[in-house]
Formats: structure tokens, C-alpha cells, sequence
């Protein structure tokens, strides 16, 4: 998540500034990019100070193999 921050470090929260909450974890089977299964990992994100009843101002994807090791990360700026 950080280097995702640091591509655009003018945009966005800083990360001492966010409230990251576990959002959702799925098993993919079949992806027209991805040959094999892995496992996607959705994170939400909010304001420190905010209350999780208001909209997140953002998210993380993050999908992995089988094993764990990195396949693709992106985050998504919702506001």
C-alpha cells in the first residue's frame, strides 16, 4: 500500500492518516488474466477520525497466489 501511495504523493491520505478495515477476502477460480487460482484481499479505507458509518474515501486490492507471493495491488480513490 505504500508504494501505491508514494506514486502519487500529492493525491490522496497519508497512511498515519488512515483507518485500514478488512473489507473482503474471495477465492478467484477462473480470471481472463490469471491462469491460476489466487486469493483477493479487499481492504477499505477511511479517515482516522471518521466514523466507519460514513463512506470510505478509498480501498486496496491486493491478490496473491497460493502461496502467498504477490501477483497485483492497486489502489482505488473513491472520493
Amino acid at each position: 500500500m505504500e508504494n501505491c501511495l508514494k506514486a502519487n504523493p500529492e493525491q490522496g491520505h497519508p497512511l498515519n492518516e488512515t483507518k485500514i478495515i478488512f473489507s473482503n477476502q474471495k477465492f478467484v477460480f477462473n480470471h481472463d488474466f490469471q491462469p491460476t487460482p489466487f486469493i483477493q484481499t479487499e481492504l477499505s479505507l477511511y479517515e482516522l477520525e471518521a466514523d466507519e458509518n460514513l463512506p470510505r474515501f478509498g480501498y486496496f486490492i491486493l491478490d496473491v497466489d497460493l502461496d502467498g507471493n504477490h501477483l497485483d495491488a492497486w489502489l482505488v480513490h473513491t472520493d
